[in-house]
């Protein structure tokens, strides 16, 4: 079966990612997003973290395909948040990392909100939800 194939056979599947808060060193709250869908031998991770005004977003997929162009979308509802471009190296590995630290736009995300990862027609959902 093909990678193309597993991701479309999981299409509507969406993995409950969890959310922690904790207070930061400076008495800021802290919230963790993150989770991962599994097909296959394809792992797909999303992760987004906000620390007071600083924001991370991370997506890693491991095992994928070489060379193939997958486009990482976050939404809330219909309203696109970002819109990201990675490319699988040799071996089938993507890393996107978006930090605002290094002056780079990183959206608000909620739990409810999206992350959708497409390759070609193949589209593979996550969903945040809180515990």
């Amino acid at each position: 079966m093909t990678f193309t194939r597993r991701i479309m056979l999981v299409a509507a599947f969406a993995t409950t990612i969890s959310l922690m808060a904790s207070p930061t060193i400076a008495g800021t709250r802290s919230t963790r997003l993150e989770g991962k869908l599994r097909i296959g031998r394809t792992e797909i991770k999303a992760k987004h973290e906000t620390t007071g005004a600083r924001r991370k977003f991370s997506t890693e997929i491991t095992a994928g395909a070489p060379s193939t162009l997958f486009t990482v979308v976050a939404s809330r509802g219909n309203q696109t948040l970002g819109t990201w471009q990675i490319v699988t190296n040799a071996l089938g590995f993507a890393d996107l990392n978006r930090d605002t630290a290094n002056g780079q736009q990183v959206p608000s995300l909620i739990p409810g909100d999206t992350v959708v990862v497409r390759a070609g027609t193949a589209t593979a959902a996550i969903t945040l939800r809180a515990r």
